[in-house]
């Protein structure tokens, strides 16, 4: 990909250089871009959401009378496929407002990551059994972008050459085919395959695959975790009062830590105290007769 940008000079990240970079032994390589957003809730929301307004804008899929109707067939085999697979699905159902079906934006599936990422596996076997008519590259898209998740997501921290290679080859074919459809939409004047800057992200991501021969998997740089540690948080939070929250927090995170350290301090006590004698007692001097 030949692009102006990549013969310009680098210039800082920052235009303010935050505090953190003071830090001893700080250096850039330590910025990792999240691939969950970038990803999971980024491209791959847009592939997806174009893929399932390919699949129901008409007949050729799904026999309803209408979009709704035919979004509705669409939940309904995408429920059954997960349910088949031992997956289990946090979207309720696919309907214009999850899909942001309008004419004027293009389609977008508005859902968590791992709904996205299950929703895009299903369209990958959905295409690979009937390629559509119109943009039939999408079929490549999809697969592409299915194979790249898999290498990252079961490899290891560090990845193998052979992965890494793999996730470069179908990294780079998810982006090429993404943009190709994208022009495709442009010169048919819809508004299909939106393209964002996060594309670009994904794109430092993909190329940096092969820039080092140990290679970190950008998918232990994501915050996967930290988004599911946060909405746990926030669900706790909506049940206190807006104003005292936070205070109460601080508390309890306190009453925690004192139960605990006291805990600690009882075993370490314990364990520093000496032997203790025997409760056996002894009944007599007679023999035959001994302690008990």
């Amino acid at each position: 990909m030949s692009a102006k940008w990549r013969d310009e000079p680098v210039g800082p990240m920052w235009a303010c250089e935050p505090a953190m970079s003071t830090l001893h032994e700080f250096h850039d390589d330590l910025i990792a871009l999240d691939l969950l957003h970038v990803l999971h809730l980024g491209v791959m929301r847009d592939l997806v959401g174009t893929g399932f307004k390919l699949l129901c804008r008409n007949r050729e899929f799904y026999s309803g009378t209408s979009i709704d109707k035919r979004l509705a067939q669409l939940t309904a085999e995408l429920k059954s496929w997960c349910r088949s697979n031992g997956e289990h699905l946090s979207l309720r159902r696919v309907h214009k407002g999850t899909l942001r079906w309008r004419g004027d934006m293009c389609p977008e599936l508005k859902a968590k990551g791992s709904d996205t990422l299950l929703c895009l596996r299903f369209l990958t076997l959905k295409l690979q059994d009937q390629a559509p008519t119109t943009y039939p590259g999408i079929v490549a898209c999809a697969w592409a972008a299915t194979q790249f998740v898999g290498v990252l997501s079961h490899g290891s921290i560090f990845l193998t050459a052979q992965e890494s290679e793999t996730a470069y080859a179908t990294g780079m074919l998810f982006i090429r085919s993404f943009l190709c459809l994208a022009n495709e939409s442009l010169m048919n004047s819809e508004m299909l395959f939106k393209t964002r800057p996060k594309l670009h992200y994904l794109l430092h991501v993909v190329e940096g695959l092969q820039s080092k021969t140990c290679i970190r998997n950008p998918f232990f740089d994501s915050t996967f975790m930290d988004e599911d540690w946060v909405k746990q948080a926030l669900t706790v939070k909506k049940r206190m009062s807006y104003r005292t929250c936070s205070l109460n927090v601080l508390k309890r995170f306190a009453v925690v830590n004192k139960s605990t350290l006291n805990a600690l301090y009882e075993k370490s006590r314990v364990s520093r105290s000496p032997l203790q004698p025997s409760a056996a007692v002894c009944r007599g001097n007679r023999p035959g007769i001994g302690c008990r």
